[in-house]
């Protein structure tokens, strides 16, 4: 009685195994197909991905299809944006040098009244 509890005790256990591996190699093989067409994500790829998504959402960019692109590159010509040039501070002498002449032509102006 025993020995028969354990063998079927063990032909479940096999069978249970069994349906685990398949199981993994089903998985395994949508994995590598994913892979292969390059559209595999990780569960973390996957959430970066929709996390971006709504913030492009959410502030308004809008990221057009494949089609649209090319589309709207036609339609609209390239617009000129300003720009912000860094440039180099001025020293303090450079600016005392415009206060002083500026305060020049005011001395000037007094002197001939």
């Amino acid at each position: 009685i025993v020995e028969e509890e354990e063998r079927k005790f063990k032909e479940e256990q096999e069978r249970e195994e069994a349906e685990r591996q398949r199981k993994r190699d089903l998985r395994k093989a949508k994995i590598d197909k994913q892979k292969a067409e390059g559209t595999f994500q990780t569960k973390a790829d996957k959430r970066a991905a929709q996390h971006a998504k709504m913030l492009r959402e959410q502030f308004g960019f809008a990221m057009p299809e494949d089609g649209e692109e090319e589309e709207k590159k036609e339609e609209q010509p390239k617009k000129k944006g300003s720009m912000v040039v860094p440039t180099k501070k001025k020293s303090q002498q450079q600016r005392q040098k415009p206060k002083e002449e500026e305060a020049a032509p005011k001395e000037e102006a007094k002197a001939e009244e």
